[in-house]
């Protein structure tokens, strides 16, 4: 690590290789395909097994398979949506997670009882809610800008896990400004691996 990764980094957390997800990610995930009217298509493209289990762990709570994560974001990414629709799946999820814990930390700064950085300095415990295993490294590359990587897990190679992250990170943000402005990277080479830059203001 050098100097400058010392100095301002905020998050650093390696759980190692993901392993597992929580059944209510999937479980939103599907809820949200199905509230854009893309369910019946993404079903269609799912295999009879994946189909069938899928269904069953979206009923009940616990934690699914990693395997079952890819069959489900392989399916979603197989429904070839465009850009414009995929952020609309990230304004979506940004959307739920607005009644989470997490949002009312983000509610909580706004009135000023924590600093606008509080939350990304909280990213890793949210990813593990939502993961078992996998990376997570928050740089604070200015005042408003900053660089989040998350890796380890293969989920992040699909675009539309991807995105959905994409928009819970700009739900984090807008709390404490007036907009906010986020890339994210293709998939690292190993497919694992995404990196989101951030700038708000």
């Amino acid at each position: 690590m050098t100097l400058r990764e010392r100095k301002h980094q905020v998050v650093d957390r390696s759980d190692g290789r993901a392993t597992h997800l929580r059944h209510t990610l999937l479980a939103s995930s599907r809820e949200t395909l199905r509230r854009l009217g893309h369910f019946e298509r993404y079903e269609a493209l799912l295999g009879g097994d994946a189909r069938s289990s899928l269904r069953e762990i979206a009923m009940t709570p616990g934690w699914a398979s990693i395997d079952h994560g890819v069959a489900h974001y392989a399916a979603c990414d197989a429904l070839g949506l465009t850009q414009e629709q995929l952020l609309e799946v990230g304004r979506a999820v940004g959307a739920r997670i607005r009644g989470t814990a997490l949002g009312t930390l983000a509610r909580l700064a706004a009135r000023g009882g924590v600093g606008p950085w509080t939350p990304r300095g909280q990213l890793d415990k949210l990813v593990a809610r939502m993961c078992r295993g996998g990376s997570v490294r928050v740089f604070r590359e200015g005042p408003k800008n900053a660089l989040v990587e998350l890796g380890d897990n293969p989920i992040w190679g699909f675009d539309f896990c991807a995105y959905g992250m994409g928009g819970i990170l700009e739900a984090v943000s807008i709390t404490f400004t007036r907009r906010v402005d986020w890339e994210v990277s293709p998939p690292t080479l190993r497919g694992d691996g995404r990196r989101y830059a951030l700038a708000w203001v």
